[in-house]
C-alpha cells in the first residue's frame, strides 16, 4: 500500500512538472491579457450536463476520493488541439 502511494506521489509530481512546463511554454508563446470580467465580486455557477467526468476512489475506499471532470487523455487531447489553434491563430495575427 505504501509502494502504491509512494507510485502515484511521483506519477502527481511529473505530471505537475509537466503542466509547469506547458504554462511557461504557453506564456512565452501567447502574451496574457488581462480579463475584465475577473475584477467581478459576484460568483455563477453553471451545472454542466452531458460531460464524461466521473468520481475516482482511493484503493478500495467506498467513498470517492475526488472528481476528474473527464478522463486525462481527453483533457490531454484538448489542450493540445486548443493550444495549437490559440498558437496558430497569435502566430496569424502578429
Amino acid at each position: 500500500m505504501e509502494n502504491a502511494i509512494h507510485q502515484e506521489n511521483e506519477a502527481l509530481a511529473q505530471r505537475l512538472e509537466q503542466m509547469a512546463i506547458f504554462e511557461t511554454t504557453l506564456r512565452v508563446d501567447t502574451p496574457e491579457v488581462a480579463d475584465p470580467n475577473l475584477q467581478k465580486h459576484d460568483t455563477e455557477s453553471v451545472r454542466v450536463l452531458n460531460r464524461p467526468g466521473f468520481w475516482s476512489y482511493f484503493a478500495e475506499d467506498t467513498e470517492p476520493f475526488y472528481y476528474e471532470p473527464m478522463p486525462a487523455m481527453t483533457c490531454y487531447n484538448l489542450i493540445r488541439e486548443k493550444y495549437q489553434t490559440i498558437k496558430n491563430h497569435h502566430e496569424t495575427s502578429k
